[in-house]
C-alpha cells in the first residue's frame, strides 16, 4: 500500500539511513526533543561551583579544630581514687584521698592536678561527669550529707543517707573552667565516720572524666 506525499512504503519502512539522518537533525537542534531554544538554554547554563556553602563551612573549621586537637591531649583528663582507708570527716572538712604515692590500683589520673590531699584542679574546660561513693560506718546517723564543694565555696549536689546505714552516692554533670578546684565535704552538722570494714578494703571511690567540650555546636 503506497501513502500520498511520502517518499517510502509501509512495508519497507523504515528506508535504509533513515535514522542516521534523523539523528544528524536532532542534534542540530531542529527536530525532536532538542529545539534550536532549547539547545541555546542549555549553552547558556552556568558551571556548577566547585564548592557549595557547606564545603565552605566545613573549610572553614578545619583550622580550628586542628588547633583544638593539638591544644588537647589524646586521652581526655581523668581521676580515678579509691578511699583505701576509715576516716573520720569532720563537719565542714573535706574527704581525704590518696597520695599520689599509692599504687595505680588505687589512684590513677591525668590531665586534673592533685594536691596529694583533698583537692582536684581542673586544666582543661569542658563538661565534665564525676561520680562519688562514700561507705559509712554501722549506725551512722541518717542527716549524713556531702556536696560537691567548687573552688571552696559554691556546695552542689548533695547527697544523703537514710536510716543511718548504706552508702552516699554523689553524681554530677557540669561545666567545670580551668583552675576550677574541686572538693569532697560534709556538710552534715556533726562529723561522719567512713569505714573501709566490709567493703573491700575501700571506704570510697571517686571517678572524674572530662567527655566534651562547652559547646554542642
Amino acid at each position: 500500500m503506497a501513502y500520498p506525499n511520502r517518499n517510502y512504503n509501509y512495508p519497507n519502512f523504515p528506508p535504509p539511513g533513515f535514522y542516521r539522518r534523523r539523528h544528524r537533525r536532532m542534534h542540530a537542534g531542529y527536530y525532536g526533543y532538542y529545539g534550536p531554544l532549547q539547545a541555546q538554554q542549555m549553552q547558556n547554563i552556568a558551571p556548577a561551583p566547585e564548592a557549595n556553602e557547606a564545603d565552605s563551612a566545613i573549610q572553614a573549621a578545619e583550622p580550628q579544630a586542628e588547633a583544638q586537637n593539638q591544644a588537647m591531649p589524646l586521652v581526655q583528663p581523668f581521676i580515678d581514687a579509691a578511699i583505701t582507708e576509715s576516716q573520720s570527716v569532720a563537719d565542714g572538712a573535706s574527704v581525704r584521698f590518696p597520695s599520689m604515692s599509692e599504687a595505680l590500683a588505687q589512684f590513677n589520673g591525668m590531665g586534673i592536678d592533685y594536691n596529694g590531699i583533698d583537692t582536684f584542679t581542673i586544666n582543661y574546660p569542658g563538661l565534665y561527669s564525676l561520680a562519688c561513693v562514700l561507705a559509712l560506718a554501722d549506725n551512722s546517723q541518717p542527716s549524713d550529707c556531702f556536696y560537691v564543694q567548687i573552688n571552696r565555696a559554691s556546695l552542689v549536689a548533695g547527697s544523703s543517707n537514710m536510716q543511718g546505714v548504706g552508702q552516699i552516692a554523689i553524681n554530677q554533670v557540669a561545666y567545670y573552667d580551668q583552675d576550677t578546684q574541686i572538693r569532697i565535704v560534709n556538710a552534715s552538722g556533726h562529723s561522719v565516720m567512713l569505714d573501709s570494714a566490709g567493703n573491700g578494703d575501700a571506704a570510697g571511690h571517686l571517678s572524674m572524666y572530662r567527655f566534651a567540650d562547652n559547646s554542642l555546636e
